[in-house]
């Protein structure tokens, strides 16, 4: 058995707010590169609507 994968540590559908309090800056940075959506709880931003706990559609001004 390998000690690596390819997978991402975290299952893709885990909450960036969960990230975010477990300290996981790199995989937060990843998952928010090119936002597309924004948590109404907390204000963190997302590629996908699915990595937020409350996701709402964001578009820039």
């Amino acid at each position: 058995m390998t000690d690596h994968d390819d997978k991402p540590p975290f299952p893709e559908r885990i909450s960036l707010c969960l990230l975010l309090q477990a300290g996981e800056m790199e995989e937060l940075d990843r998952r928010s590169s090119r936002p597309t959506a924004v948590c109404a709880k907390c204000g963190l931003k997302a590629n996908d609507i699915g990595d937020l706990c409350q996701g709402r559609p964001w578009h820039k001004r």
